[in-house]
């Protein structure tokens, strides 16, 4: 009985190794491809970066270019700018709580659409 144990011990892992090694790899294939993600992700953010650089410089350089050259008053070009700058920033700032909202990460990411189709199951 005791060489019975002793071999069926011995066997056990050659039997769950094939197991434990597909299981590594399926984990390895998932670590993987989220470093490829955080890696896209990365490139993509600093790719928006530099044209969120470039799209306020040119944005400063358009309007700068229009108030040399329209013959306004000083005190008229100030409110002129100040209206703009806070019509910019309300808007700006919409933006960025509308993309900032749980109900447009849900909908992005598809989770709306997962948890409807789980509450379908129900």
């Amino acid at each position: 009985m005791k060489f019975i144990f002793e071999l069926l011990l011995a066997a056990l892992p050659s039997l769950f190794n094939p197991i434990i090694r597909l299981v590594k790899l399926e984990i390895l294939a998932v670590y993987m491809r989220g470093v490829d993600g955080a890696r896209r992700a990365f490139i993509l953010g600093l790719c928006a970066l530099f044209l969120v650089m470039l799209a306020i410089a040119s944005f400063v350089l358009i309007h700068v270019a229009v108030f040399l050259l329209i013959p306004w008053s000083t005190q008229t070009g100030a409110f002129v700018m100040l209206g703009l700058g806070i019509f910019y920033l309300c808007l700006s700032a919409i933006f960025v709580v509308k993309l900032c909202s749980k109900r447009t990460w849900m909908k992005i990411s598809g989770a709306e659409t997962f948890a409807r189709s789980i509450s379908r199951d129900d």
